[in-house]
């Protein structure tokens, strides 16, 4: 699946997040509680680790996949707005894999809930770590056969693969015939503890086969 979308506008009816009055109009921005209540949630009870890798145009897609664009079509000093047009394949960089990835009629993202690609995990030290409805994250072993089967037969709630490893094609498409949500090209995998709360909520495509996803962990 390609993706093409554009990017720019007036975002939140012309107000800037974080301020607490808009210039343009001296209306009350009412945004800026919400934002340094967040700014003040993330900097004193969690931390988040991105997980996410950087999207341009660039950057690495599976090997005979069309390369991306991300096209600037309006110029703030012409238009008085920045916009660009971003033109991507629905597996590129970080992403999530729903069953009709790799099957006939497997789910696709419309029928899958928004909560199955978000919840608590566990990185992946040993077979002991998988779990049923916990996701698992993996960061220093691939996944292997034996992996998989255990996998399938304990049902973690999706698993995680990070971007130093490319997924085994049979095992991949093995898992996604048997429902197993997939994430893969995960960075920074090195910094997650033990146990996390870990988000990748897909974009909302239409009969979706998967989607670039900005996934993270959230450690209390």
């Amino acid at each position: 699946m390609t993706l093409a979308v554009q990017m720019g506008g007036a975002m939140f009816g012309g107000f800037e997040q974080g301020r607490q009055v808009d210039d343009a109009t001296g209306r009350q921005n009412p945004y800026a509680d919400n934002q340094r209540f967040r700014e003040k949630k993330v900097s004193g009870i969690m931390k988040v680790v991105d997980l996410t890798l950087p999207m341009h145009a660039e950057m690495e897609v599976y090997p005979g996949d069309p390369r991306p664009r991300y096209d600037l079509i309006e110029k703030f000093d012409e238009t008085g707005w920045n916009m660009r047009r971003l033109e991507m394949n629905g597996h590129d960089g970080t992403h999530v894999n729903v069953p009709l990835h790799a099957t006939a009629a497997g789910r696709n993202l419309d029928e899958c809930a928004l909560g199955e690609f978000v919840g608590q995990s566990v990185l992946y030290e040993s077979d002991d770590d998988i779990k049923p409805g916990v996701g698992l994250i993996f960061h220093a072993t691939d996944i292997s056969w034996d992996i998989a089967r255990l996998i399938v037969e304990i049902s973690p709630s999706f698993i995680g693969l990070p971007a130093r490893f490319e997924f085994d094609v049979a095992i991949e498409r093995w898992l996604l015939e048997r429902d197993v949500i997939s994430f893969e090209r995960l960075i920074n995998t090195d910094q997650l503890p033990k146990t996390f709360v870990f988000h990748g909520a897909p974009l909302k495509i239409v009969h979706g086969d998967g989607s670039p996803v900005r996934a993270y962990a959230v450690i209390d």
